[in-house]
């Protein structure tokens, strides 16, 4: 993958997902130690 992606929306995309993806995780344990 030499070509870098030149869209700078795609980063905050990434950072966004990402941070959906943590609280997502953090949900989930939260529910299992209920």
């Amino acid at each position: 993958m030499g070509k870098e992606n030149p869209n700078p929306n795609w980063e905050g995309l990434k950072k966004v997902g990402k941070t959906a993806l943590i609280a997502v995780a953090i949900g989930f344990i939260g529910l299992a130690l209920l």
